[in-house]
């Protein structure tokens, strides 16, 4: 959609000087004033050299140099003309005035506060009476800079048209860019990355650039600002070195191609000290080395631009995806700057136009900031994904653990039920029949079977830290009453107390694995070892019993709650299992 926008701007532009206008320039000329020095007058006696309205008139290089030229223009309607514009195609020329037949004049330009009639030229009136000619003046000034122009005759219709398209294309295209630019700050702010701050000054210097050289600013907005020329030259040799940095960044050179960053950095960072130079000498009105300070920046900058293009090509190993973004975005104006600068050093005839700029300038701004939009909102649902994964995760676990809990206590109800509740009855009737020596025993049998119990669900070690010894204890009690079954107890630099969170959770994980082993997994020999490392702590359970499908470790109850328990404390555990071998279980918790 946005390459059908830049298409219709362009053609529209194309189109509004197909119309035929009723005044043509039938001889056009010019002389070179070096000095300035010439008036309306002394230039009559001057030898002026032909050109034609096909041909750009390029002076080159100059300072303090003014062009006359001499336009003889033919009325060939038969009625009088009004509507017709003699239009110079350089709104960037410092002042241009136009001398009518009468002497009068008419003073338009950058610095000037003249204004005129329509945003894409600078056009001055013509009245010409039917089936006559009229012969014009006009002086035209650059200072200090590239002194280039091309003229024509155009009606006023055309211009008007022209005048609105190019209004209403520039104030749209500039809405999008200040949407995408609010857009990339917002993004810039949330995730701090400097790939969205280096595009956000890039965008605003070339958006900036794009106003000045299209007039934009002069026309609707500024119209008594007299230094647009000098601003869009810097802003243009800023936007080159923010561009540099962007793509650097971009290509993470840094990392992938040191030296070529290094080197490229360093070239950015003498362009722009140049930069500032040449400012405080305009400042000074020290205008002498300007020339030569273009100069040296134009060969930085074509140096920078050619190692660019290497780096890219060879960031196509590396860094693949930024490499062909970085040709596909940023390829034209690349080349763009590389053509003006060779034509500037005079190594080749002809240029790209500086019109193509402002397209490339729109395209790369809009679809750089595009892709980095719509790069940063594939990262935000993935994340937005993960967190949900994670939640779904810590729903899982707090479930297990909820089952855990409901586990345990039914366990404790059913003890307390069975053994308990019946021994409370019995006592009760004992009572009644008023048999107190009776009754006195079995409370005591009683009191000694709740210590019992207690110590089995938590015992007061375990409390105190002492995780070796409550295993150990609850394996002797386990044993004492297993007929052809032993469990084994084994310790390795194993601590006797230990201060961590974790030790009621390895308690209870040893007694859900005891469990299954004896109730399930019909093993007739179980072994369970602790070692102790500088590092953390190993605890390894092995049994000989007939083991489980490995699709169905985590299926289990048991299994799976101890395994969400041991990552709760950035351990892991690692289970081994089979049909003939029996179960290995290992947990690793760091210290």
């Amino acid at each position: 959609m946005k390459i059908i926008c830049f298409l219709s701007l362009f053609l529209l532009n194309a189109v509004c000087y197909i119309a035929k206008a009723d005044v043509i320039i039938t001889k056009a000329s010019y002389v070179l004033d070096s000095t300035s020095a010439y008036t309306t007058v002394t230039i009559q006696n001057q030898s002026f050299i032909p050109f034609n309205s096909n041909h750009t008139l390029d002076i080159g290089y100059n300072k303090n140099a003014t062009v006359w030229c001499k336009f003889k223009l033919t009325n060939t309607s038969n009625t009088v003309v009004n509507n017709s514009y003699l239009c110079f195609n350089n709104n960037h020329l410092d002042s241009v005035m136009f001398f009518a037949n009468n002497g009068s004049g008419i003073l338009l330009g950058d610095r000037t506060t003249g204004k005129s009639p329509f945003i894409q030229t600078i056009a001055f009136n013509i009245n010409i009476n039917s089936k006559q000619d009229t012969t014009v003046l006009v002086r035209i000034k650059k200072t200090n800079s590239y002194l280039d122009f091309n003229f024509n005759v155009a009606q006023h219709e055309n211009l008007s048209a022209q005048n609105k398209a190019e209004t209403l294309g520039i104030s749209f295209v500039t809405g999008i860019v200040f949407l995408l630019l609010l857009l990339n700050c917002i993004l810039f702010y949330v995730s701090k990355n400097k790939l969205y701050g280096y595009y956000i000054l890039y965008s605003i210097l070339s958006t900036t650039y794009i106003l000045i050289t299209t007039n934009y600013l002069k026309h609707c907005l500024f119209t008594q600002f007299l230094h647009f020329s000098e601003i869009r030259i810097y802003m243009a040799t800023i936007s080159f070195v923010s561009l540099n940095m962007l793509i650097m960044y971009y290509l993470n050179l840094k990392i992938h191609f040191s030296k070529l960053y290094i080197t490229i950095h360093r070239l950015n960072n003498v362009t722009f000290t140049i930069v500032v130079a040449s400012i405080l000498l305009l400042y000074i009105n020290q205008t002498e080395l300007l020339r030569l300070i273009q100069l040296v920046v134009y060969i930085m900058f074509l140096s920078v631009f050619l190692l660019l293009f290497y780096a890219t090509f060879k960031c196509l190993s590396t860094n693949k995806k930024a490499a062909i973004n970085v040709f596909v975005f940023f390829s034209p104006i690349i080349i763009w700057s590389i053509s003006f600068l060779l034509k500037i050093l005079n190594i080749v005839p002809y240029n790209i136009h500086y019109s193509f700029l402002l397209y490339i300038i729109m395209y790369e701004v809009f679809l750089f900031g595009y892709v980095l939009s719509k790069d940063y909102v594939a990262v935000f649902l993935n994340n937005n994904a993960l967190i949900k994964k994670n939640i779904n995760q810590k729903e899982e676990t707090l479930q297990a653990i909820t089952q855990a809990q409901i586990k345990e206590r039914a366990t404790i109800a059913n003890v307390i039920h069975d053994n308990f509740g019946s021994k409370l009855a019995y006592i009760s009737q004992l009572l009644q029949l008023n048999k107190i020596e009776e009754a006195t025993k079995n409370i005591n049998e009683l009191t000694v079977d709740v210590r019992n119990v207690s110590h089995q669900i938590l015992p007061q070690a375990l409390t105190d830290g002492a995780l070796l010894e409550s295993i150990t204890s609850h394996v002797s009690n386990v044993n004492s009453s297993l007929l052809h079954k032993q469990i084994e107890v084994f310790s390795y630099d194993f601590p006797p107390i230990l201060h961590t969170s974790w030790v009621h959770d390895m308690y209870l994980i040893t007694l859900e694995l005891l469990s299954n082993a004896l109730k399930h997994g019909k093993a007739t020999h179980i072994n369970i070892e602790l070692y102790g490392y500088d590092d953390g702590y190993l605890f390894q359970y092995t049994d000989n019993g007939v083991g489980f499908a490995n699709n169905t470790i985590t299926k289990g109850f048991g299994l799976s709650t101890a395994q969400k328990r041991i990552e709760n404390y950035n351990g892991r555990i690692e289970i081994n299992t089979s049909s003939t071998a029996g179960v290995v279980i290992q947990v690793h918790i760091p210290k």
